[in-house]
């Protein structure tokens, strides 16, 4: 996504959007940038992966997972 977005958008860093309560995943910067680059991905992560905790725990818990 990181090489993509450079191409096209931002060239910074863009890291996976993630929210605590899925209502607020597009008040997110990240999110507001996949979206306006990337409208369809956006719509997916959103729809089908769902990154919060209240609509996804097991992949919330994931991203706690030290390495």
């Amino acid at each position: 996504m990181n090489a993509a977005m450079q191409t096209v958008g931002p060239k910074r860093k863009v890291h996976f959007p993630f929210s605590a309560e899925h209502d607020k995943l597009k008040e997110g910067k990240t999110f507001k940038d996949i979206e306006k680059w990337f409208p369809e991905a956006a719509s997916f992560i959103d729809q089908q992966v769902k990154p919060s905790r209240d609509t996804n725990e097991n992949l919330w818990a994931v991203t706690d997972l030290v390495i």
